[in-house]
């Protein structure tokens, strides 16, 4: 009997809440330190704390980071040799390699640069790692053969980003979600304006879902 796992995405999805329901369904916090405790990488916290949302207990996925500790901004190529090189089985690296890749893709389309030139900021580029190489660590762990999502909800209104003030959906989920030919859901008469679908969550799914 093959595993499957479901993501019911009615409110959105991002790598920390991707992260929050795996831990939720039983990926232990200790295999996730010691998994990321091979990439060459430092200067973050990982933390789960026990949180209730419309009066339903769930698991929220804390990366804390270290404003102390320097962290500079990394190509694409760099995040990938850090996979590369770490203690992480064959799959992980070649999974999560892929999330990057395409995440890289689409922001240099974005961009106007050459995928060489594409870089990820600071703090992000931390939760990015953790969230990518940490979900795809999950999956291996727990043993699931296949992943399913719910279409993913478009979110409407602004964030804020190291890039400026961008429109919700952002360009890098946008583009991730047409890349994937994926579901989606416009925003419903009333609902608060937000990002609800992030770049990072987005490449996670539409890497590896099917819908």
């Amino acid at each position: 009997m093959p595993k499957i796992a479901y993501f019911d995405c009615f409110s959105g999805c991002s790598g920390d809440m991707i992260l929050g329901a795996l831990l939720d369904a039983g990926f232990p916090l200790d295999v996730l330190r010691s998994g990321l405790s091979s990439l060459d990488f430092h200067g973050y916290e990982l933390s789960v704390e026990k949180v209730i949302r419309a009066s339903i207990s769930a698991s929220k996925f804390n990366v804390n980071v270290d404003t102390s500790v320097h962290q500079h901004q990394r190509s694409l190529n760099d995040i990938l040799g850090l996979i590369e090189s770490s203690r992480l089985s064959a799959a992980v690296k070649q999974t999560a390699g892929a999330v990057f890749q395409r995440l890289g893709e689409v922001e240099a389309g974005i961009h106007g640069v050459d995928i060489q030139e594409v870089h990820f900021h600071e703090i992000g580029a931390v939760d990015s790692i953790v969230d990518i190489v940490g979900s795809v660590l999950a999956f291996e762990w727990m043993g699931i053969d296949r992943f399913f999502s719910s279409p993913l909800p478009m979110g409407s209104g602004t964030v804020k980003t190291a890039h400026g003030t961008l429109p919700v959906p952002a360009p890098a989920t946008l583009a991730l979600l047409k890349m994937a030919g994926a579901p989606v859901e416009q925003p419903k008469p009333g609902m608060p304006q937000g990002e609800l679908l992030t770049p990072t969550g987005a490449a996670l799914v539409t890497s590896l879902a099917s819908f």
